[in-house]
């Protein structure tokens, strides 16, 4: 068997270029990037101190077609890597682990789904849906795309939204039951009241006739009790980032 010689250098302050502090008290370990950060304003923006509270513009609808030339492709690469990262926005956030509980960790697996309806021309006015999936009050899956079905409205956009959301919803829920954990009762949450209208009562089911049937998966589970869809104020949604860029006020 090998053996190396080691050495006690104290409580570990720093691995791999990440800053780890340690809360005995809270009984909480803390992962922070904040150098990395700092290296990349410095290496992007010039060491420019200005903040900015929202990720990008409002109203950022981008032509599609358009080229760049090969050096700054691979300059704009090279940015993306680096964010890719780190998608953290501000050098304070930090990674906490243990401490205290977080507003999702009431249910044991919990899913936020949201939909900007019909808003970008340049997709044949598809919409575009958002889900956040937590497990244990864990982000553990997230996903953003471009509905591949034209929604007439705005309840057709979210129902096709919460119908691709509750599959992930019930993947973690049945891997929670494999592990033998069985006190699992999934909640998917909206902020459309039309769109949990239509999941719970089979009347409204001629308003959704020409939707394909794969969307109407949402609609079996709730009904047969496998998943819980309630209501979430649009201010509380945290899928709603992932479908359009918001406000100041909104990411605050």
């Amino acid at each position: 068997m090998d053996k190396w010689e080691t050495q006690d250098n104290g409580r570990i302050k720093e691995f791999l270029g990440i800053k780890i502090t340690r809360d005995r008290r809270r009984r909480r370990i803390s992962l922070g990037l904040t150098a990395y950060i700092k290296e990349m304003v410095n290496k992007w923006l010039g060491g420019a101190n200005e903040k900015s509270w929202v990720p990008m513009l409002s109203v950022a609808n981008v032509a599609g077609g358009e080229r760049c030339e090969p050096q700054r492709a691979k300059k704009y690469q090279e940015l993306v890597g680096q964010l890719l990262w780190y998608l953290n926005q501000t050098n304070e956030y930090q990674l906490h682990l243990g401490g205290e509980t977080n507003e999702h960790s009431d249910t044991l697996v919990t899913t936020y789904t949201d939909t900007n309806w019909a808003s970008d021309p340049t997709n044949g006015r598809r919409s575009t849906s958002g889900s956040i999936t937590y497990v244990y009050g864990c982000p553990v899956s997230w996903k953003s795309h471009v509905q591949k079905c034209v929604a007439l409205s705005a309840v057709e956009a979210e129902f096709v939204a919460a119908s691709e959301a509750v599959r992930e919803t019930l993947f973690f829920s049945y891997l929670l039951w494999d592990l033998e954990i069985t006190d699992v009762w999934p909640v998917l949450y909206t902020d459309s009241q039309g769109c949990i209208q239509v999941s719970k009562d089979p009347a409204k089911h001629w308003k959704l006739k020409h939707i394909d049937t794969r969307y109407h998966f949402v609609r079996n589970h709730v009904q047969e009790g496998d998943v819980a869809i309630k209501y979430v104020g649009t201010a509380n949604n945290v899928a709603d980032v992932l479908t359009k860029p918001l406000q100041g006020l909104n990411t605050s």
